[in-house]
């Protein structure tokens, strides 16, 4: 099977920021984190991302040990494509030693919310496990999913996300003294920056998956469906 996770990762922030023919008395649709938000202190307030950008520059690079080392970091704070990424990696033997049971896992941890790109790369790696690997994947699955699964890691962004946006209000606003805050001192719009949807880890996380599904659909390919064996 052909790699694919590193397409989709590659296209993650090459998308438009705002739908097309948007009303323009309305406030834009965002579709992306737009370009301009993505400074040093938004990233650190957003690991997920940040690992996930160095990760697909060194998977352009075909470095492959220093990518799978920055998807596991953003994979730690749930980046969905990330734990996808991992999951290839470890199927194929990319950056690290195959082990297609962690393959599997991984992948299993990144169709967790339902993205259909990712649950199909479930199903079909799960076909191509032989029942030994079968049941070692049943025996860790549920440490797996406690370690990573969106439980433990939107708790985990949601405390970095919290811890840095205390660092950044108000120390990067102009002020004037009748209206307050204006502008950001890199000219950002404090408004757009500090979006909940961008700083509620639960918006975030919708977002974020709204997001994949409108710039990925029917990019996967998986090939033919296959019956699954029966199971005791």
């Amino acid at each position: 099977m052909r790699a694919i996770v590193p397409l989709l990762l590659a296209a993650a922030f090459a998308a438009p920021a705002t739908a097309a023919g948007a009303d323009a008395k309305a406030p834009p649709r965002l579709y992306e984190i737009p370009k301009a938000l993505l400074t040093d202190g938004f990233l650190a307030a957003h690991p997920d991302i940040y690992y996930r950008m160095r990760g697909v520059e060194r998977d352009k690079a075909k470095n492959f040990a220093s990518a799978f080392k920055q998807y596991s970091h953003a994979a730690w704070f749930g980046d969905k494509p990330s734990q996808a990424r991992l999951g290839e990696m470890y199927w194929n033997g990319e950056g690290t030693q195959a082990d297609r049971v962690r393959g599997f896992l991984w992948m299993a941890l990144a169709a967790e919310r339902g993205q259909r790109e990712f649950s199909l790369l479930k199903l079909y790696y799960w076909q191509h496990l032989d029942a030994a690997e079968q049941a070692r994947a049943r025996e860790l699955e549920q440490g797996m999913l406690a370690e990573f699964g969106d439980k433990a890691a939107k708790h985990r962004l949601g405390t970095v996300m919290r811890r840095e946006q205390r660092k950044t209000t108000g120390s990067m606003l102009g002020y004037n003294a009748a209206m307050g805050p204006l502008f950001m001192s890199n000219g950002l719009d404090p408004e757009l920056y500090y979006a909940e949807v961008f700083w509620n880890p639960e918006e975030y996380l919708e977002f974020r998956d709204r997001v994949f599904e409108r710039q990925y659909e029917g990019r996967v390919d998986v090939g033919q469906p296959e019956q699954l064996p029966d199971t005791p």
